[in-house]
């Protein structure tokens, strides 16, 4: 009788605290799950914000070396052309015997 005591107080306990347990377990689960999904998605946004932010950053240098690039390229072409300008001033010059550092203009000249 002993022992059919306490097999019985074993299963009524067992069948008490059984769906207790249960609802403790997947509440659990749950949360944990939810848990996932937010760190996944505080990941992505997160990788997302790292994505712009870098092409941002990209196409803002790609922008200045394109604009360096501009500047060089003026400022060479006005150096050669006044450099080219001098040179064919100082060879008109010389072949029609001007004094000036300028090619003089037709009639406004000495004869």
């Amino acid at each position: 009788m002993k022992n059919t005591r306490k097999l019985l107080l074993a299963a009524l306990m067992a069948a008490a605290f059984g769906p207790a347990a249960h609802a403790d377990v997947s509440g659990a689960a749950h949360q944990f799950k939810e848990d996932v999904k937010d760190a996944g998605k505080d990941i992505g946004h997160g990788a997302s914000a790292a994505a712009h932010a870098t092409a941002r950053t990209s196409k803002k240098v790609g922008h200045a070396i394109a604009h360096t690039a501009r500047e060089g390229y003026d400022a060479t072409k006005h150096g050669v052309h006044k450099g080219y300008d001098a040179t064919k001033n100082a060879i008109h010059n010389g072949v029609h015997g001007s004094k000036t550092a300028e090619k003089t203009e037709p009639g406004s000249g000495t004869k």
